[in-house]
């Protein structure tokens, strides 16, 4: 809204052809033009570029949560096998004493 009220702001002084029209009207669609340019690189440009690069990060962050989680698995299965080791073999120490 505020880029279009801009925009139309310009425009009289853009197309002007009254006295001193060629000092202003470059001035005016230079704005014009970098108004236009910085509204399509907000509105169209940054949001494609973010969900493309945001894409490709996706399946390496799905990737690296089920490495985790496989890791996670082993310790603990490891861990267990390890305290069903040591059960047995202390009740040996305790019973042979």
């Amino acid at each position: 809204m505020t880029t279009l009220t801009a925009l139309f702001g310009f425009a009289p002084l853009a197309i002007s052809t009254g006295a001193g029209s060629e000092a202003h009207a470059p001035m005016a669609i230079t704005v014009i033009g970098g108004l236009l340019i910085s509204t399509l690189l907000t509105l169209v440009v940054i949001p494609v570029m973010y969900d493309l690069m945001d894409r490709s990060s996706d399946a390496k962050w799905r990737e690296r949560g089920l490495r985790a989680a496989a890791a996670h698995a082993a310790a603990v299965r490891a861990e267990t096998d390890l305290a069903a080791d040591a059960i047995p073999a202390q009740a040996q120490v305790e019973g042979g004493s």
